[in-house]
């Protein structure tokens, strides 16, 4: 009878015990991965900062001879990592909000509708649709962390620029440069379906509802390998498909579809849409993540965005589906791809002994991102 008590008790002990390890567990690694975000960041703002502008320079080299400021996709990435660095600790805000107003220098307001160039202006214009999708996400989760007025106008007007970049050629689509008019990419719709919705889920205007399952429908009919349900990188206007695979096309694509499954009021459409979306993720864990090591097999600039994508999905299910996935790949890189000096090389699945000579500041800004998203997830 003693033993029975006693073998209750323990059970009864373990049940009640067992969220609460889960919680530390995950309050333990969370304070790791922000430890390494800051890390990341705060190298970046030794190495990058050009504190007489407010900007960050595109390259850093050994011999210290700092560059012009970065070009706006890796000054997009970089505004992604400090909005993740305020949104775990208050005191990085003044670093995010002085350099949402600094990149106003980016803005071209020539016609016919006016956009972030891809480095400061006067100059003549020269626009990437993608370039503005990932600064139109910044500000979307800026807004939704943070609120006030600053971001959404911002976000807004950005993605107002985006969309102009839709025509009936090819049957719909973005192209991925405003001068260049040659191609419709993964890396423009992708983000721009995920931007859509984000704006419908705070505005709760439905055209923009309808411009993300309008962009997103093209994409797949057009760019989707229905070999293994990876994206394809780009088509040409006499239809020719480039068929690069990079990590982010895939998973800018299925996050897109998760966020349309939770849009969606139709229950069988909405559960299409969701399983759709995880046969993605599952099929770019096949292909980008290594099994022995556990790191994703691409360059940084992407995989941070794979990294988001796969903990939007759990976010959106309420699991934990590919948090431990993306936790070994991020130990990876902290563990064997970072520098002495807290640097981060462009590849993510290559060991790094040496110290870097020459970094730059998307693949520095990527790090920290892709560690700021994943003490975000596990709060």
């Amino acid at each position: 009878m003693k033993k029975f008590i006693l073998i209750v008790a323990l059970l009864a002990f373990n049940l009640c015990a067992a969220p609460s390890f889960a919680r530390d567990d995950n309050a333990m690694q969370a304070a790791q991965m922000k430890l390494w975000g800051e890390e990341a960041l705060q190298q970046a703002r030794r190495d990058f900062y050009l504190p007489e502008r407010g900007l960050y320079t595109e390259d850093w080299k050994a011999e210290g001879k700092k560059s012009g400021p970065a070009f706006l996709w890796g000054g997009g990435v970089m505004l992604t990592a400090l909005g993740g660095a305020a949104q775990g600790d208050k005191k990085y805000r003044p670093w995010l909000d002085e350099y949402v107003e600094k990149l106003d220098i980016y803005w071209n307001p020539l016609g016919p509708v006016p956009g972030y160039d891809v480095s400061p202006v006067p100059k003549p214009v020269d626009r990437y649709y993608d370039d503005n999708a990932w600064v139109a996400l910044a500000f979307l989760e800026d807004h939704n962390d943070f609120g006030g007025k600053k971001y959404l106008p911002r976000a807004r007007k950005t993605l107002d620029y985006i969309l102009s970049g839709w025509d009936g050629k090819l049957g719909g689509g973005l192209y991925w440069r405003e001068s260049d008019k040659a191609s419709k990419n993964t890396c423009i719709t992708a983000p721009a379906a995920v931007a859509c919705y984000e704006m419908f889920r705070i505005t709760r205007q439905p055209r923009y509802r309808e411009w993300g399952d309008k962009i997103l429908d093209w994409t797949l009919a057009n760019l989707r390998d229905p070999m293994d349900e990876l994206m394809w990188d780009n088509i040409k206007l006499d239809g020719k498909i480039e068929k690069t695979k990079w990590s982010y096309n895939t998973a800018l694509t299925f996050r897109a579809l998760m966020l349309r499954s939770i849009l969606e009021p139709k229950p069988a459409k909405a559960a299409e849409y969701r399983i759709a979306a995880l046969k993605m993720a599952d099929a770019s864990l096949k292909k980008w993540q290594d099994p022995q090591s556990g790191a994703f097999k691409d360059e940084g600039r992407f995989a941070h965005l794979l990294v988001e994508s796969l903990l939007a999905c759990d976010h959106i299910e309420g699991k934990a589906r590919y948090r431990p996935q993306v936790l070994r790949a991020l130990t990876f890189l902290h563990e064997q791809v970072r520098d002495p000096a807290n640097r981060y090389p462009n590849a993510w699945h290559k060991p790094q002994i040496a110290p870097l000579q020459k970094c730059e500041l998307i693949n520095q800004a990527s790090a920290a991102r892709a560690f700021f998203a994943a003490a975000k997830a596990l709060k």
